[in-house]
């Protein structure tokens, strides 16, 4: 399953962490302001839960494409006229 595959796990997880990264060096480095506890513990929880989101998001995907998938090959099925005179 495409779940256990590395893209998965690098959009799922890697994207929000690095977001992560990214926006505390812009917070220190280019705003040039202090990181505290005070603002890093509190934000932290929202990259969590934009994880979360993008993890469910990722999971999601490539089950509503098989889903997708499986429903026109049993339509062209179902609509094939080779097989309805029996």
């Amino acid at each position: 399953m495409l779940t256990n595959t590395f893209p998965f796990v690098f959009f799922s997880y890697g994207i929000p962490e690095f977001t992560m990264l990214l926006t505390y060096a812009t917070f220190a480095v280019v705003m040039g302001q202090p990181l505290s506890a005070s603002i890093v513990f509190p934000s932290m929880v929202v990259f969590v839960q934009l994880r979360e989101v993008v993890h469910i998001a990722f999971h999601f995907v490539p089950v509503t494409i098989q889903a997708k998938i499986s429903l026109e090959r049993l339509t062209d099925f179902l609509n094939d006229v080779s097989w309805s005179a029996f």
